[in-house]
Formats: C-alpha cells, sequence, structure tokens
C-alpha cells in the first residue's frame, strides 16, 4: 500500500479531511523531489496554499501558520533564528518544518478532543496472567 493510500485509509478511519488535503499537497511536493530531475521545490504561492488549508483546520487554541504573529524560532549552532513563515526570506525548509509540525499537532488535539475511544480491561495480578510492566505499575489485560 503506497502512502497516499495509507492516508487516504486514515482520512476514512477519522482523520480530519483537511490533514489529509495538507498532506496530499506536501505529497505532491515529495513525489516532484522524487521524479522530476530538475525540480527546484515548492514555489510560495504554493507554501502559502498548504499553509491556509492547514489553518482551516480547528486549531485548537494555536496560533495559525499564516497569522502575521506566527514565528518560529530555531537555533542553529547556538545563534537564535526566528522567521515567519509569511516572509518571503523564509526557507521552505523551515516551512515544511512548520507546516508537518503544524498538521501532527492539531490532529493529535482532534484525537485528544475528539475521537471517543473506550478501553475496557481488567487489573489482575495472577501469575497465569501476562503482565506488563509500565512505569513500576503491573496490568494485567484480559482481551476475552
Amino acid at each position: 500500500m503506497n502512502f497516499m493510500n495509507k492516508a487516504k485509509l486514515a482520512q476514512r478511519m477519522g482523520l480530519p479531511k483537511l490533514a489529509y488535503d495538507a498532506i496530499d499537497q506536501l505529497n505532491l511536493i515529495r513525489n516532484n523531489f522524487a521524479h522530476r530531475h530538475n525540480y527546484q521545490g515548492a514555489t510560495n504561492d504554493e507554501m502559502k496554499r498548504i499553509i491556509a488549508i492547514v489553518d482551516k483546520m480547528n486549531q485548537y487554541g494555536f496560533t495559525k501558520l499564516g497569522d502575521p504573529q506566527y514565528k518560529l524560532m530555531l537555533n542553529f549552532e547556538g545563534r537564535e533564528v526566528t522567521y515567519h513563515l509569511n516572509s518571503p526570506d523564509c526557507p521552505h525548509r523551515v516551512r515544511y518544518m512548520a507546516i508537518t509540525y503544524g498538521i501532527l499537532i492539531r490532529c493529535l488535539q482532534f484525537a485528544i478532543n475528539e475521537i471517543k475511544l473506550y478501553f475496557n480491561y481488567k487489573r489482575d495480578y495472577r501469575q497465569d496472567e501476562i503482565l506488563v510492566i509500565n512505569g513500576g505499575y503491573n496490568y494485567s489485560y484480559n482481551l476475552n
């Protein structure tokens, strides 16, 4: 199964459609790097289009990537560099990183806040159970 089929499966299992759309656009850029000999990378307009897709997602309190106040501070070899994603001098690699993080954190927040997961387990310390050691606590799960 290729990457986009996995992404589509994830979307059908609950991944927000806008996250899928942003991943699809990033994958197009990745494919161009992989298969077009002289590809120079995404244009500023393509990057802004992807940022706009991420900004349509539920922000869960995070600043929109396209907001003029959004800045990314990175430490390169001991010196701190601040980037604004809308700035024409912002390197695309920084935009890729911010977009990827933006998608990931919003999807994680979506999973935490929107997807209801129910766990039904029995805590048991009998010898014939399989014990899972987690942080010093022993848990036995009965999956029947």
